[in-house]
């Protein structure tokens, strides 16, 4: 048994408690609660400490890390996407495994590092990455990423099959597939991997409206996303544009619904908010992407009038100068200060955790929960006084992370 108490504990689905203190019993939560005389027994005491659950990344790219350089670049995405084509296609496979292991080794620290407990990995490279990540302490559900579509229609079907591949399955991670995007996969493809995650239990995961070359690909079957198959050597005749929006086309797929997340979602209309919302579908906002993509304004405000659930995520750091979650945070925070701090954390925790079928698990300090929880303090020379409202000093002020803690273990 282990107690701490924080002149704040943020448990996200109930208020803060001031000077409360969690107890942790084997590897979850037995209390969360104020410190009263029955909980001020063997007691660490933390001053001036904010505990707040474990961050949860809903989409990234662990196996990219390798590839940081490219943010000094540009953000042009589909110039982006053929210089990550280039880089893998310029080594062997021995090099490309040796990247990937390192990247998501890399990954882990940072995320470990910055407060995140739980990340969405996206991996076109699965099984090496599963072999790397299945014993923790970061959690993860692994999302095979799949391409189908023109010429490479055929590799579909290895790629469906690693995807599903639940050798590497622990208590650490989860596998789940991930058709890539409208672009790299078509509709039979799609909806082929759609029925195959249905009918074994898997999550999914799909990048869609990232961008207006996305939409007129969709509808048109022209534009820059056709010249980049064509220079891959995957555009054929096969490939027939669907006249449809992105949402709409992945709701005739029947992809949308409870167990799917949308990665970035930049481009909706109010109709597709409506899908979304109705299906039970999470979105996961990417600010930072968003920002190096120079996209259009979010439409943040109209998913969460709508409904939605929203989490966010850094994508990879290929595109993001760092894998937090906090600094994703704080983002949001800037961009939209309409939004109240309370409702921005819900978006790096327990919405997250939602997005991603583990709010039963974490995402929250509830007793009976995983025991997985950041400790952040004051950083050098800023004003230790204890903060009228915890949230908003996360989110405004220098706070660094002191202690991280997954299954009651501390890891950090």
């Amino acid at each position: 048994m282990v107690r701490l108490s924080a002149q704040w504990i943020v448990p996200i689905t109930t208020p803060p408690i001031h000077n409360g203190v969690i107890e942790i019993v084997e590897s979850r939560l037995a209390y969360v609660g104020p410190k009263t005389q029955q909980y001020s027994n063997e007691t660490e005491e933390l001053s001036n400490a904010i505990i707040v659950p474990g961050f949860i990344n809903a989409h990234t790219h662990l196996d990219l890390s390798w590839m940081s350089d490219l943010r000094d670049e540009g953000g042009d995405l589909v110039a982006w996407l053929s210089r990550i084509v280039e880089r893998r296609r310029g080594l062997d496979d021995a090099q490309i495994r040796q990247r990937i292991v390192e990247s998501a080794r890399q990954g882990v620290t940072e995320c470990l590092g910055s407060g995140v407990t739980m990340v969405g990995d996206i991996s076109r490279s699965c099984g090496i990455t599963r072999a790397e990540l299945k014993n923790g302490p970061l959690r993860v559900v692994s999302f095979g990423e799949m391409v189908g579509i023109g010429t490479r229609r055929g590799a579909l079907d290895g790629l469906l099959t690693e995807a599903g591949d639940r050798r590497f399955d622990s208590e650490f991670l989860r596998s789940a597939v991930s058709p890539h995007a409208p672009y790299s996969i078509d509709a039979d493809g799609a909806r082929k991997v759609v029925e195959y995650a249905r009918l074994n239990h898997l999550p999914i995961s799909m990048h869609l409206a990232e961008s207006v070359e996305e939409i007129q690909f969709l509808q048109t079957g022209q534009g820059r996303f056709r010249e980049f198959l064509e220079q891959l050597g995957a555009w054929d005749e096969s490939i027939v544009p669907a006249g449809l929006t992105p949402v709409r086309w992945a709701d005739e797929l029947n992809l949308l619904g409870p167990d799917c997340l949308i990665a970035h979602g930049n481009y909706v209309d109010a109709e597709e908010i409506d899908l979304l919302c109705a299906s039970g579908t999470s979105v996961a906002f990417c600010p930072r992407a968003h920002a190096f993509f120079r996209h259009a304004p979010y439409p943040l405000l109209s998913y969460l009038g709508g409904g939605v659930n929203m989490c966010v995520g850094t994508d990879s750091l290929a595109c993001c100068p760092t894998l937090s979650v906090l600094d994703e945070l704080r983002e949001v925070h800037r961009r939209f200060p309409e939004l109240s701090p309370e409702l921005v954390l819900t978006m790096g925790t327990i919405n997250g955790a939602r997005a991603l079928g583990s709010a039963h698990l974490v995402g929250s300090l509830e007793a009976g929960k995983r025991a997985d929880f950041a400790v952040f303090t004051p950083a050098e020379h800023s004003n230790p006084n204890t903060p009228e409202s915890p949230e908003e000093a996360l989110l405004d002020g220098p706070w660094k992370l002191g202690r991280l803690y997954v299954n009651g273990l501390r890891v950090r």
